[in-house]
């Protein structure tokens, strides 16, 4: 049951407490999610940059760039995560690491002798 209190209030053992309490949530995701997520911005990304791997469309070449799309899995991590410690001040942090990536045969940087995306 969550503890109800009013922000100016938090103590240190309060922080403790949460930050103890919160399970680290972890879950394999399927990288059409990702897609799905920058797809659904406004306005829409369809492109990826992603160090090592290269540059990938997500969803759509709308462009036409030739580049591969995004194919692969993903681990999601939530956690809870201090921001402030003397304010006693913490937040929510999602991050998304990808596996079994294939890297690209374009990349905006041109490594390893890897297409750049635009002509």
């Amino acid at each position: 049951m969550p503890r109800k209190f009013a922000k100016n209030v938090l103590t240190t053992n309060d922080r403790h407490r949460d930050l103890d309490e919160f399970p680290d949530i972890k879950r394999e995701i399927a990288a059409n999610l990702i897609e799905q997520f920058y797809n659904l911005k406004s306005p829409p990304i369809y492109y990826i940059q992603i160090g090592g791997y290269g540059f990938f469309y997500m969803g759509k070449d709308i462009a036409g760039l030739g580049a591969p799309r995004l194919i692969g899995k993903g681990i999601l991590r939530a956690r809870v995560k201090t921001r402030n410690s003397r304010k006693n001040q913490y937040g929510f942090l999602v991050a998304i690491k990808l596996r079994s990536l294939k890297p690209s045969t374009h990349d905006i940087e041109e490594k390893n002798g890897r297409a750049f995306p635009f002509k």
